[in-house]
């Protein structure tokens, strides 16, 4: 998470190919959604690609998600933009 922040902002990618879903392993062998934090200077929708590992056009964006971790005895707000997406050919 970004240092001395107040909250952060994260983006994914839902895929779908030939009717599956596409997810990411984590380090902690848990799966989730293509994505990652925004970094400054991004727009959303460029950091949807790069954190995907894929080339992707976006189509359009999903309602956002809100949800809060726990950091040093305090709770970071995170605010996730999905987007529904399509692998480029």
């Amino acid at each position: 998470m970004p240092q001395n922040s107040t909250f952060a902002i994260t983006v994914n990618s839902v895929t779908s190919r030939n009717g599956k879903l596409l997810m990411q392993k984590n380090k902690n062998g848990s799966y989730s959604l293509p994505g990652g934090l925004v970094i400054e200077g991004e727009s959303l929708e460029e950091a949807c690609k790069k954190r995907s590992g894929m080339p992707l056009k976006i189509i359009r964006p999903l309602n956002p998600k809100i949800s809060w971790k726990s950091i040093d005895d305090s709770k970071l707000p995170i605010v996730s933009i999905n987007y529904l997406t399509e692998v480029e050919k």
